[in-house]
């Protein structure tokens, strides 16, 4: 008995007999469970095709359901609060400059003047020191005014919320405490509220305790946790008016519309204006709601991250639908008797559905389980989210999403063949041998362009991780105007009585740095008001004799830090022209500072800057410039270098006034040849020593400053580049099931040609030339794609050409190298047939 014959006889006897009249279709419970048992023996019958369709499902299900889990987290979780479409974020705006914070007296005049919403608030960030413990310990925290609890819609658990009275100046001071904090330092006693709680040297009460699920979201608060919310004291009489420093959140009314809002702001920036024409010139306002600022260039990252998973997917898919075309036409003769006794096409459909849909759910529960376990390693890797949380994981629609998906696949891949072979003539099956893939034109024209859709998609993958890689490997390997090897940062936080003037920062300043450069090992330190790469202060200036050379009155826009003269060394930041700052210029009242490279060529063109002077805003105080130093990159490695000055710390009102908060956040710098670990302790000592309510507990390596900078561009150019991989293994093998099945089905006429003299070497070229031919079109299609997307993803570069010729000839190249290794040990397996048992199995 042929094979063909014994398949035939041994599935007549797993199945029942042909339908009787009336049943034509011939469900019943007892022919669905010989359905289902005959699944689970064509899945032990053909092991190795069955894994290949359960893995390749699995890795496209799951690199899809990772991607949709993370945008659901970060695009479609709303924000944690009640009607969180209407919670809003209100900037500044100022000639380029569109995200601005607001100044005190602005912010109190928007407020007061805008009908738009039900509520406003301000917020500012900050780190406060909690003393009276064993230690002090630093948290971060914000200053709030009473809006933000009708804003956000939240109220404490436990207590009261402030009010407008606890915001006066003079008023008693109080604090809300978040849950965690509430349970680590009172031990969750119910009797906290009214109890004393030491803040930067101050006795606050505790008026409150936040719910355990409050989350501040603001984009300058959603990488850190608030412990602590105390009263914002705002005053038109006491603020500069150009001092800009405070978030902005907002509610929208009822009837109110974004558009409505964004009118009206700018009707009363118009009026501000006009008003202040000193300080509010060319400035206006923009509203944007709080889900949208908060995702930013993150949903740009994640669409491309959602492509690429579409792309691993349609890889899968395809292989998939290749390996089940070659079965489908392997078995066209067995389909064809079964028609031709009898069965119908819904028995044939439950027939093939019972084959393929335990693939399909074995597929997607692989998938699911594969996604859960990269969820739960990347949990610790993903930045946080819009919604303040970086736990998330597979929601039950993404359960139901795989699972349809699963579901699909298993209907189309088995009712397809089953519909096809109703239209089977079983006289032209049977003559024509053992079913052929390639003996239907049509047939094997979808197969070629299975295989050559999966090499241009993967193509297009490997293109956008390497860009990626490349970008990321720049961004690392950028100049930002200093050295970080060996530089340690350590956050200084000076408030509270001890530290209530500029002459009692000053003197712990000057002692501080010397005491630090006696410890072993430690070579320079200084001290900043700010860290580069991680944002800046910055405001208008007046340069000297160019007063009216600027279309805004108060001229362009500068950087400024408040150093020690220590700073510049610590960081090997270059000196250029000058000198830099030194200890006779800390407290004097002859204001000196040293400016960066851009400061000078925007203030004075081919022109020497020594001695030329400026003032900051509408002071009237020149500051004369003794030195030029390298740019240094203050917002993020990506942005460009922008114009800025560098002031010594002291007490002369032409920098001191307005700008006393710096105290507060000053950094220490210093430069060591010993490592991090070996210095924290007595660091903690020297610094405990001198400031004894001061906390230090953050001390890190300037490296680890740096990796949080690129934390995000890391995470997506991690995730593209697996994908990448995952696409690479798919495509890998999607040639080799091909150029397997091109051998197997064309053995006969490979043993013919070898009968009549060819060699191995011709056998080789012709499997090599077919798998060319595809792979070649397939590189085409791809570079096609790549190229006419290039502008889509040239934001989310870093100094990279989306069209970079390198990148693009050896990508494809590695992918093309891939795909002829896939390739290899079938056209191996073909150059040995042997002609005379070809020939024979096909008689």
């Amino acid at each position: 008995m042929t094979g063909l014959q014994q398949s035939t006889s041994q599935d007549r006897r797993i199945h029942s007999a042909p339908s009787e009249p009336g049943s034509r279709s011939g469900l019943s419970v007892e022919s669905l469970l010989g359905d289902i048992r005959h699944g689970l023996r064509f899945i032990v019958r053909q092991p190795l095709f069955a894994a290949g369709v359960v893995v390749l499902l699995a890795l496209g299900i799951g690199a899809t359901t990772v991607v949709f889990s993370l945008i659901d987290a970060v695009l479609l979780t709303p924000m944690p609060y009640p009607e969180p479409d209407r919670v809003v974020m209100i900037w500044e705006t100022e000639r380029e400059y569109k995200n601005v914070p607001f100044s005190g007296p602005n912010f109190l005049d928007f407020e007061g003047q805008s009908r738009s919403f039900d509520s406003m608030a301000a917020v500012w960030a900050y780190y406060f020191t909690i003393t009276g413990g064993d230690e002090p310990v630093r948290l971060g925290g914000c200053r709030v005014t009473s809006g933000l609890f009708d804003v956000l819609g939240v109220a404490p658990a436990l207590g009261r919320r402030f009010v407008p009275g606890d915001e006066r100046e003079g008023a008693e001071p109080v604090a809300i405490l978040s849950h965690g904090l509430w349970q680590r330092s009172f031990g969750s006693s119910q009797d906290v509220i009214g109890k004393p709680v030491q803040v930067n040297g101050v006795t606050s009460i505790v008026v409150g305790v936040m719910p355990a699920d409050f989350k501040l979201m603001t984009p300058w608060t959603r990488d850190r946790d608030i412990e602590m919310l105390l009263p914002l004291t705002l005053s038109s009489s006491l603020e500069k008016r150009d001092s800009h420093q405070y978030s902005a959140i907002a509610r929208l009314g009822d009837g109110s519309t974004l558009e409505s809002a964004q009118a009206e702001l700018e009707g009363i920036a118009a009026n501000l204006e006009a008003a202040y024409p000193t300080t509010n010139k060319g400035h206006s306002a923009r509203v944007a709601g709080l889900h949208s600022e908060m995702v930013g260039r993150t949903g740009n990252h994640l669409l491309m991250l959602m492509v690429a998973a579409i792309c691993v997917l349609l890889i899968a898919c395809a292989n998939v639908g290749g390996l089940m075309l070659a079965k489908a036409a392997s078995r066209e003769n067995e389909l064809a008797v079964r028609f031709s006794l009898g069965a119908d096409r819904g028995r044939l459909v439950l027939q093939l559905l019972a084959e393929y849909l335990p693939l399909a759910v074995l597929g997607g529960a692989l998938g699911a389980a594969i996604a859960w376990w990269a969820l739960d390693g990347l949990r610790f890797l993903v930045p946080r989210t819009p919604s303040g949380s970086a736990d998330f994981g597979i929601q039950t629609g993404t359960l139901i999403l795989v699972s349809l998906l699963s579901l699909i696949l298993a209907v189309l891949l088995g009712v397809l063949p089953a519909l096809g072979s109703s239209r089977i003539q079983l006289a032209k099956s049977l003559n024509q041998g053992r079913g052929s893939l390639f003996a239907s034109p049509r047939r094997a024209l979808v197969y070629r362009a299975l295989i050559i859709v999966q090499l241009a998609l993967t193509l297009i993958l490997a293109n956008g991780a390497a860009l990626m890689l490349v970008s990321y490997s720049k961004l690392q390997r950028s100049d930002h105007g200093f050295d970080p090897t060996g530089v340690i940062v350590v956050p200084l936080h000076l408030a509270g009585p001890s530290y209530d003037s500029a002459e009692k920062v000053l003197a712990f300043l000057r002692e501080v740095a010397p005491r630090i450069r006696s410890l072993p090992g430690v070579e320079l330190a200084g001290t900043t008001s700010k860290l580069p790469l991680l944002g800046g202060t910055n405001g208008n200036i007046a340069i000297e004799g160019r007063e009216g050379d600027w279309e805004n009155e108060r001229g362009p826009m500068a950087e400024r830090s408040f150093v020690t003269p220590g700073y510049f060394r610590s960081m090997a930041i270059g000196l250029v022209q000058g000198r830099l700052l030194e200890e006779q210029d800390l407290g004097s009242e002859s204001a000196a500072a040293v400016v960066n490279e851009t400061f000078a060529e925007l203030a004075w063109p081919e022109t020497d800057p020594i001695g030329k002077r400026f003032a900051m805003d509408d002071d009237p105080q020149w500051i004369t410039v003794v030195g030029v130093v390298g740019d240094v990159r203050q917002w993020g490695a990506e942005r460009p270098v922008l114009a800025e000055y560098y002031l010594p710390f002291g007490p002369h009102p032409a920098y001191w006034a307005g700008w006393g908060f710096w105290a507060e956040r000053q950094f220490l710098i210093l430069r060591s040849d010993v490592a991090a670990d070996g210095l924290r302790g007595v660091l903690r000592e020297e610094i405990r020593a001198l400031a004894p309510e001061q906390s230090v507990s953050e001390i890190q390596t300037y490296d680890e400053v740096l990796a949080s900078v690129t934390v995000r561009r890391r995470f997506n150019t991690l995730l593209i580049a697996v994908f990448s991989g995952v696409g690479l293994v798919l495509v890998a093998m999607g040639v080799f099931g091909m150029m397997s099945t091109f051998v197997t089905q064309r053995r006969h006429e490979i043993g013919v040609r070898m009968a009549l003299g060819a060699d191995q070497p011709r056998v080789l070229r012709l499997v090599f030339g077919y798998s060319m031919r595809l792979l070649g079109i397939g590189a085409a299609v791809g570079l096609v794609v790549i190229l006419a997307s290039g502008k889509l993803i040239e934001s989310l570069l870093y100094a990279v050409n989306p069209a970079d010729p390198i990148i693009l000839v050896g990508g494809t190249a590695f992918v093309l190298l891939i795909g002829l290794l896939g390739a290899f040990f079938p056209a191996l397996r073909a150059a040995r047939v042997d002609p005379v048992a070809a020939l024979r199995s096909e008689n």
